[in-house]
């Protein structure tokens, strides 16, 4: 009788695997193939699409850094980096705008937030080592008409904050500089020099001015020239930019003294010609004497900086960012300047765990603290020493739930933590089951990211690669690799309003990832991508048996503008043979059911249960099909099954497959070999 197998493959969530022999990794891990992920349902699907955020701009210029400024207000600005400007996303005019310019090309920007308590602004701290410390508070509008070179006066659409913190109120008198209210409603130096009254009614309506002294029933301002003895209505309320100082028009920074009116800026010099709605932003205010370096981190009210060329950080004052002085001795709160020599080399990247700042090098990670107590002392203890356990490059450090995860130049995709009730850090390779991948890839410019239960690891495929062209992508909820990424050449990740975008590492063009229409727009083109998922060699626990089979059953869901191709290769690299077929989203001999059919309100009610179906939500908006592919009975020893797509906007989704696998009775005589005497 012959001896038949249990040969369908359901569960892919062992993820790509090439440590082991093909022959020898978990049934449903990938041996090979790029772009597939594993679906929530545990089937395996392309991966989503991109779409650009801003121009499309193929200088070549590349986009060395990005990060999301997070405002106290809830508003989210990303800034990135890219040749010798700083531009940031101005969600207004749907592009990049100017914010600096002048830096050292394609040099990488750390970035931090860092809110002073005792400060209404916002801060921004940045530095690319090299040009100076700055900050910027994220302040930002657009032109309210168009303005002529050597204005001296700038009108946006507002200069204020959304917030009304008192009126409208009438007041019961004023001069040129005050304005009095008949009953107490505030108390004494509340609204002192970090708000404005604003007039709302009258000759004086949309004034603005800042206010210097409160009493309980008074406010004192600068001049309002002509308000004396009228009584009119008026509100108080913050700027969100500065009282004076700089705006950036275009690639200009404009100097202007005072804001006095709710849209105006006013004693403008330095103005350049700009279109109506053309971007207003705060200047950066550059310090120049503080220390520089790319590295930043904070912890504790300080700001730790490091240089990527160097081994010294340098920590500000408690709760002043841009403070890094001390005394000597030095006091508590104060600046501090510590050297990390061991394991030579520089500092390679910072992290924050537990209560406690990380220090990465190539060859060894020690924390940083400080004694919480009136002497404020730092302590420096080793965590690991040992060759390569630290990252290569500061942009491939990032945290993920209690861990740091890191890069390693010896090709390991790393975590730092305490691992279970274990009381020290250890490291971890989480990347082990993809070792000989990992290993030929080279990190020295790698960028990562957690997001969404999933970590990004951008790299080089290996030495011959000039720039990152490879995304490694490990999945937290199932513990598995994904097949990795290719086609998004990034440099650099961050999130902004809830998803992942990418800075591109081969032209000044950012991307927001895994967008549903499965399609890669570059500008107003689309580029097409492989994606592919190939089986272990499956020998069906018998290689030494040659089995056969006369049919392969696949099973999953697929749209109307998808080609799904399948492979067999049956034997090593399909040295026997290999044979290949298709399907078509449009043959509809092998669809089941159109995924319009299956949507609620679309079947009386009661004839599709609510909530039904196992379907993840992956795959809806697909169709389901089922066939199977006959195909001669070609003995073999171990046989590996491959699935793809080749184009645009190509979405298909594997559940199961599988072949009706049976033992032959005979061993290839080509085989066998007479062993002598």
């Amino acid at each position: 009788m012959e001896n038949t197998f249990p040969t369908f493959i359901d569960d892919f969530s062992p993820g790509h695997q090439t440590k082991r022999d093909a022959s020898m990794i978990p049934i449903g891990a990938a041996q090979g193939g790029q772009n597939v992920t594993i679906s929530d349902g545990d089937g395996i699907e392309p991966r989503k699409g991109r779409e650009l955020l801003g121009d499309a701009d193929t200088s070549g210029t590349v986009v060395s850094s990005a990060f999301t400024f997070r405002l106290k207000d809830g508003t989210e600005i990303p800034v990135r980096a890219a040749g010798t400007v700083l531009e940031y996303y101005h969600s207004g005019t749907g592009d990049w705008e100017n914010l600096n310019s002048s830096y050292t090309s394609g040099q990488p920007f750390g970035f931090r937030e860092f809110n002073e308590n005792d400060e209404f602004k916002d801060q921004l701290i940045f530095c690319n080592g090299i040009e100076p410390y700055s900050i910027w508070d994220g302040a930002i509008d657009q032109l309210n008409g168009a303005i002529l070179s050597g204005a001296t006066e700038v009108t946006v659409d507002t200069v204020l904050r959304s917030t009304i913190f008192y009126g409208p109120a009438t007041a019961s008198g004023s001069t040129d500089t005050t304005i009095t209210i008949a009953t107490a409603a505030w108390a004494t130096d509340l609204w002192n020099d970090d708000f404005y009254v604003e007039i709302t009614a009258g000759a004086f309506d949309t004034y603005v001015s800042r206010i210097s002294a409160t009493t309980t029933t008074m406010i004192t301002f600068a001049s309002i020239t002509g308000l004396a003895g009228l009584v009119t209505t008026f509100r108080i309320r913050q700027s969100k930019f500065n009282h004076s100082g700089s705006l950036r028009i275009g690639t200009t920074d404009v100097a202007y003294t005072s804001l006095d009116r709710t849209t105006r800026f006013a004693g403008c010099t330095n103005t350049p010609a700009a279109l109506d709605n053309a971007a207003v932003a705060q200047a950066v205010v550059k310090h120049e004497n503080n220390p520089r370096g790319n590295i930043l981190e904070t912890l504790n009210g300080k700001m730790f900086l490091a240089g990527y060329d160097s081994s010294t950080i340098y920590v500000s004052k408690v709760f002043n960012a841009t403070d890094f002085t001390y005394s000597s001795p030095r006091d508590a709160g104060e600046g501090d300047v510590i050297d990390f020599v061991e394991g030579g080399g520089q500092i390679t990247g910072m992290g924050i765990q537990e209560d406690s700042i990380y220090v990465l090098k190539q060859d060894v990670i020690k924390t940083l603290t400080y004694t919480q107590d009136p002497n404020d002392l730092a302590n420096t203890n080793p965590v690991i020493a040992a060759p390569l356990v630290g990252p290569q490059y500061f942009q491939g450090v990032f945290k993920v739930d209690n861990y740091l995860h890191f890069a390693s130049a010896k090709g390991g995709i790393k975590a730092a933590g305490r691992v279970g009730t274990v009381d020290f850090v250890q490291t971890l390779q989480i990347s082990d089951v993809i070792r000989p991948t990992v290993n030929d890839a080279v990190f020295d410019t790698s960028a990562g990211v957690y997001f969404d239960g999933k970590t990004y690891v951008a790299a080089k495929t290996n030495s011959d690669s000039t720039y990152n062209d490879v995304i490694f992508v490990y999945n937290f909820q199932k513990a598995a690799w994904d097949l990795p990424i290719t086609g998004w050449p990034t440099s650099c990740f961050f999130v902004y309003d809830g998803s992942l975008y990418a800075g591109s590492s081969i032209n000044k063009e950012t991307y927001k990832l895994l967008v549903t229409d499965y399609i890669d727009d570059v500008g107003a083109d689309e580029t097409t991508y492989k994606a592919q998922w190939t089986s272990g060699y499956l020998n069906y626990g018998l290689p030494a048996k040659t089995k056969s089979f006369t049919a392969l059953y696949v099973e999953g869901y697929i749209s109307e503008s998808t080609t799904l191709n399948v492979q067999i290769d049956y034997d090593y690299n399909g040295v026997t043979t290999t044979l290949t077929g298709s399907l078509a989203g449009t043959e509809t001999d092998y669809i089941l059911q159109v995924a319009d059919d299956a949507s609620l309100g679309t079947s009386p009610l009661g004839e599709v249960p609510f909530g039904a179906g196992s379907k993840d939500s992956s795959a809806d908006s697909l169709n389901k099909f089922r066939l199977y592919f006959t195909v001669p009975p070609v003995p073999f020893y171990e046989v590996a099954f491959t699935f793809y797509s080749d184009g645009s906007g190509q979405r298909w989704k594997i559940v199961r497959f599988g072949p009706n696998a049976i033992e032959e009775r005979e061993v290839k005589v080509s085989l066998k070999k007479k062993l002598s005497t």
